[in-house]
């Protein structure tokens, strides 16, 4: 996609785990849970604004006055790139983007043993959790490494029919998974595709586990309900 181009300079440097676009005038990069401010990529709002609505036509998404906010993943040879924006107006004073890079390749419970990501108490306990199919849940602040630590313990069972239900693809699991996403309403308010429709119907295509990517609001509901 010509779009991520833009960002080329800043995803080059595989530290950077996440870019703030908090205006024309001003980007970030998180590098070791540092922010740090960089030369501003784009000239002026309108230039900012035109790409992050033509990222989202690229991916599929909408960004309009309409739907001023709206979050898209996009695989690239720099990895599996979140991005999340807000255009301009009633609900920001300038149009933002905040993408965050989930690496390709995914690390294996070993190597985060390895790397004090975990202890070994917790990769046993683990291991034992995936032994016995015990219902668990993940939870963390924002950029803990949730999604990191799920696709690690996910690829132990790679041999297993698992059912991703996400909002945007981002686990991007190997072996025998199956990725279902979600989908938005149209400009009728029609034809949604929601979380319960998709844990309705991976029921009924001979899951081994089944993963709900994240949960807030009403969909803790739903993750209830599932682990029943």
């Amino acid at each position: 996609m010509h779009e991520i181009e833009k960002l080329k300079p800043l995803l080059a440097d595989e530290r950077v785990t996440d870019i703030l676009i908090t205006s024309s005038s001003k980007t970030q990069v998180e590098i070791s849970g540092r922010l740090t401010e960089v030369e501003p990529l784009f000239e002026n709002e309108s230039q900012l604004r035109s790409w992050a609505q033509a990222v989202f036509s690229s991916c599929g998404g909408r960004l309009d006055l309409s739907q001023p906010l709206g979050e898209v993943s996009v695989p690239t040879d720099f990895g599996l790139l979140r991005i999340h924006a807000v255009l301009a107006g009633e609900c920001s004073l300038d149009t933002q983007v905040s993408l965050r890079r989930h690496p390709l390749r995914s690390l294996s419970l070993q190597e985060l043993l390895a790397t004090n990501s975990i202890n070994l108490n917790q990769l046993q306990l683990i291991q034992t959790i995936l032994l016995s199919k015990e219902n668990f849940v993940i939870v963390g602040g924002t950029g803990a490494g949730k999604t990191t630590l799920l696709r690690a313990i996910l690829n132990e069972v790679s041999s297993e029919r698992i059912l991703t239900l996400e909002e945007n693809f981002e686990l991007a699991l190997a072996g025998n998974a199956v990725a279902l996403k979600t989908r938005e309403s149209n400009h009728e308010r029609a034809g949604a595709i929601t979380l319960k429709t998709l844990l309705r119907n991976a029921l009924r295509m001979r899951p081994d586990r089944i993963v709900i990517g994240e949960a807030r609001g009403e969909e803790l509901l739903l993750l209830l309900q599932s682990l029943n």
